[in-house]
């Protein structure tokens, strides 16, 4: 017979990587809409001029307009990496615990007998 202890770690590993799934599509989509605001900011910038004497110049005052753009793009790539690995351990763990129960399945087998 299988370990209560071990079922329950099953439903934990199972519940875990459920939220993980949710985390990381919510950060892919974050991720995204920063992405876009960033890109429309920027294009609203060039439509209105940028003042430099060069493109160099003009690149770096663009940058300083949007700090906060790019601010907000870098927090959401952070984000993305955040839950990529809480992921990715989420998918170890439940890959732990199913693998688990599968060794003590050919135990049990024999107990029965």
């Amino acid at each position: 017979m299988i370990a209560a202890s071990l079922l329950s770690q099953l439903q934990t590993a199972k519940n875990t990587l459920e939220d993980a799934q949710i985390a990381y599509c919510g950060a892919v989509t974050a991720h995204a809409e920063a992405k876009r605001a960033l890109e429309l900011a920027e294009a609203v910038a060039l439509c209105e001029g940028v003042e430099g004497k060069n493109e160099k110049e003009r690149a770096a005052k663009l940058r300083l307009e949007l700090t906060a753009g790019y601010s907000g793009l870098h927090d959401a790539e952070d984000a993305l990496t955040e839950a990529r690995c809480a992921l990715e351990v989420a998918r170890l763990e439940w890959d732990l615990a199913r693998y688990s129960v599968r060794v003590l399945e050919p135990q049990s087998f024999r107990e029965a007998a």
